[in-house]
């Protein structure tokens, strides 16, 4: 499945303003975007179904 940049980030937004992920800036060499999953993924997909 191909998305585009700016697809990608609307999802990605979506997912830190349900607070499922944690999207930051790092500044290290550049500008890069770090993405860290708050809760166990198994956990939330369990949850998710029911």
């Amino acid at each position: 499945m191909q998305i585009s940049y700016s697809g990608l980030f609307e999802k990605l937004t979506k997912l830190d303003d349900m607070r499922l992920i944690e999207f930051f800036m790092m500044t290290d060499n550049g500008r890069k975007r770090g993405i860290v999953l708050r809760y166990d993924a198994v956990r939330v997909a369990e949850a998710c179904a029911g």
